[in-house]
């Protein structure tokens, strides 16, 4: 039960590593309802359809609401200003998540291949066996306490080992994902190990094939800096002042911008599982299969940075419509 917990609150710390947090219900009714007024001008009218028409907006998989919101998304100035295309990112998503997902099952495959009662990836010779097996060598069901420890000891590891090669598993989904949710990654890895190995439980022949990808929202915002303290604003010249009474009403000028692109996929997983559990006897040694719709959120700037726009996946989590 611990170990099952832990696997389900390991979004957490991916959420700190937004720039632009996760929006609520209320947000979502809100930029539809902006998108409403907008539809009094002809023009607005045809983009929408244009956008739709295009494949940009699918309001059959999205529904009104959301599809909405994403018109309003689309609107901002800061795509006009950075000539960011919403269409050249939509052309290579799908080649990012499935090489993300091949990644993911690599690393699964790998932990899954270590010695029970081992907590992490096999990325060094000679690791020290854990508490996850007592002396007798029956299983010890872990609490939340110990498999925090356990992630820790391998996410120091993964980094040496990203470090040491970035072509590595590790190395590679550093690149592709952001360092909270590569935490975050390490430590659901881990637990499903442990709950997997409580049940005697091994999966094989795992595929994952990415369908129905659809745009779902598409928000960016600049980061601009901290407005001038009073004393600081008492010494500024008067352009100086200037530029930071635009700091303060969010009059947009060159500050670094960011986008954060929520993309809506299914993903059809089929695999093996083989154990001597009761209840997985019926299935063992056949192949299974189960089906779940997922959003994957990008960010990457769009201005502001020297090496460019480097999209990373920050989260990658269950839908859950409005």
């Amino acid at each position: 039960m611990q170990a099952s917990r832990a696997l389900l609150s390991a979004q957490s710390s991916a959420l700190k590593g937004l720039y632009i947090p996760q929006r609520t219900g209320g947000e979502v009714i809100l930029s539809a309802g902006q998108a409403c007024v907008s539809f009094f001008s002809r023009e607005n009218r045809d983009k929408f359809l244009d956008l739709a028409n295009g494949g940009i907006i699918n309001p059959q998989a999205l529904g009104v609401p959301l599809s909405l919101a994403l018109f309003t998304d689309l609107g901002s100035p800061l795509f006009d200003m950075y000539k960011f295309k919403i269409e050249d990112f939509a052309s290579g998503v799908k080649i990012a998540l499935e090489n993300f997902h091949r990644l993911q099952i690599e690393l699964e495959n790998e932990i899954s291949s270590s010695e029970t009662g081992k907590s992490a990836i096999n990325i060094s010779e000679g690791e020290s066996e854990t508490d996850e097996t007592s002396a007798s060598g029956a299983i010890v069901v872990p609490d939340e306490k110990m498999l925090d420890e356990m992630s820790k000891e391998l996410s120091l590891k993964f980094k040496s080992r990203a470090g040491d090669d970035t072509d590595s598993l590790p190395g590679q989904l550093l690149r592709m994902v952001t360092p909270e949710y590569c935490e975050d990654i390490i430590f659901g890895l881990n637990a499903q190990n442990v709950i997997s190995k409580m049940h005697s439980k091994k999966t094989s022949n795992m595929k994952r094939e990415i369908t129905n990808i659809t745009l779902l929202s598409a928000r960016s915002t600049a980061i601009p800096p901290p407005p001038a303290t009073e004393e600081e604003y008492e010494k500024m010249d008067e352009e100086e002042r200037e530029k930071n009474d635009k700091i303060i009403n969010n009059i947009y000028m060159e500050h670094p911008a960011v986008v954060q692109i929520e993309v809506l996929y299914q993903m059809q997983t089929t695999y093996t599982i083989e154990s001597d559990s009761d209840n997985v006897r019926d299935n063992n040694g056949k192949e299974l299969s189960h089906s779940n719709e997922l959003v994957g959120v990008f960010e990457g700037w769009i201005f502001g940075r020297p090496e460019g726009l480097q999209w990373k996946l920050t989260l990658n989590r269950p839908f859950y419509g409005l």
